[in-house]
């Protein structure tokens, strides 16, 4: 069954790498493969890892509070069915992306247009900080209290936190990430786009100590999008980008290893 499971993951793996490639080609567009990498990643991915874990003997956190996972037949249909959803939807994008019709790519000076508009905004900006300095004296006081506690930061967050309406903290950090990438790019105001790098920075410190990578890898798969409107394609394979899109994603996946 193990065996069976594996041939499945590799043929859905290769699928997905294909599908997305064409549908790339025929766009010029990364946007389109986003949805199918995402259901790759959150519904396929993890049985990478997670079927080795299973057979030595390992399990997770959740397994307590829902039921056992094994590695049967059950567990090979689940898969199969995961597979399955994510060939028809992929067939059906692949189907329908044809270049200037079914995605409407907008010029890289539209893209332009709205970021300096946004980033010369006194009031975009100032809601900016207001939200990052919600997160941050939020989640502070987790921060400190896990500290003084000798505890991880994940798990007293997560599970017995010390921040009032901590799913509206949550919603601040997420919404400030979203307003402020388009700043990143911004060529006449130079001097916002370094504040908000820093305030990035400072945002992906508190992240880390929290656990909190979901965000990060979504502002992560947001950069990429972006900077491929705005330079292209070709741009984002250069050799530089692609050593510093590794670094960032290592540096959000190892937030993986230190939650404990």
């Amino acid at each position: 069954m193990v065996g069976l499971c594996y041939v499945l993951l590799v043929l859905i793996t290769v699928y997905v790498v294909w599908v997305s490639i064409t549908i790339v080609k025929r766009t010029d567009s990364l946007i389109l493969v986003v949805p199918i990498a995402v259901m790759y990643f959150w519904s396929i991915f993890g049985a990478w890892s997670f079927i080795p874990m299973k057979l030595s003997g390992g399990g997770i956190f959740y397994e307590d509070m829902l039921f056992t996972v094994n590695i049967d037949e059950h567990y090979f249909m689940m898969l199969l069915y995961y597979s399955l959803f994510i060939v028809v939807f992929s067939t059906f994008i692949l189907a329908h992306a044809k270049r200037k019709s079914f995605v409407n790519i907008q010029s890289n000076e539209s893209y332009r247009d709205v970021i300096e508009s946004v980033a010369g905004n006194g009031i975009y900006n100032l809601i900016i900080y207001v939200l990052l300095s919600v997160f941050l004296l939020s989640s502070y006081k987790d921060i400190y209290a896990a500290m003084t506690s000798n505890m991880s930061a994940y798990s007293l967050s997560r599970f017995s936190s010390t921040v009032a309406n901590g799913s509206l903290v949550m919603f601040c950090g997420d919404t400030f990430t979203y307003l402020a990438i388009p700043v990143l790019f911004s060529r006449k105001h130079r001097i916002r786009r370094n504040i908000v790098i820093a305030l990035f920075a400072i945002y992906f410190i508190f992240n880390f100590l929290l656990g909190n990578r979901n965000i990060l890898l979504c502002d992560f798969v947001i950069l990429i999008i972006l900077y491929s409107q705005l330079k292209g394609l070709k741009s984002v394979l250069k050799i530089k980008n692609v050593i510093i899109a590794v670094l960032l994603f290592s540096m959000i996946q190892f937030i993986s290893f230190v939650r404990g």
